[in-house]
């Protein structure tokens, strides 16, 4: 039996788990039904009235059909030791929230320095060459000794290099 905070967690999962929901239009969901139980719990016409909504994407919620099983995510991500943030928690960085498309979701795992940390966003090629790749580790080893985190999306080649020397270098990494 879940209580009412994971209950809030699986909602709030449960959306990030419809493939094709953006972060933009699951904040139109939001802003035009109050919570994620809401949203769950509304029809098909309902969802179509929202800004930016598409057909799929509103059948797909109305369905409950999701990437993956969401108290299945919950519990390997609870095994993992990674903590769930959602756009409404206090935890949320306020600075993530001023962006155009702010992640509903943030998964977490290890210290909570994202409200105090300074971050660098480093991003490139996926397909970087050798050189590339030797030059981004060593901006984030570089970044990781004076404190300042990297942050990215975490894609293969430049991004995920630059997390790798911020790790090497003891320092801290996030990805959104």
């Amino acid at each position: 039996m879940r209580n009412h905070s994971d209950d809030d967690r699986y909602e709030w999962l449960a959306l990030h788990l419809v493939q094709g929901l953006g972060n933009v239009v699951f904040k139109n969901l939001l802003e035009g039904f109050g919570s994620p139980r809401n949203i769950l719990k509304a029809g098909i016409s309902d969802l179509m009235n929202v800004s930016g909504i598409r057909e799929d994407v509103a059948r797909k919620i109305v369905r409950k059909e999701f990437v993956s099983d969401p108290s299945k995510t919950l519990k390997r991500l609870e095994a993992l030791h990674v903590r769930v943030d959602t756009y409404a928690d206090p935890s949320y960085p306020p600075a993530l929230r001023e962006i155009h498309d702010p992640p509903m979701v943030l998964y977490i795992k290890g210290r909570d320095i994202l409200p105090r940390a300074v971050f660098i966003a480093v991003v490139g090629s996926r397909n970087p060459t050798p050189y590339g790749l030797k030059a981004a580790e060593k901006i984030g080893q570089g970044l990781a000794r004076r404190g300042v985190g990297v942050v990215s999306g975490l894609a293969r080649g430049i991004d995920s290099a630059a997390h790798w020397g911020s790790l090497g270098g003891r320092g801290f990494t996030a990805a959104v």
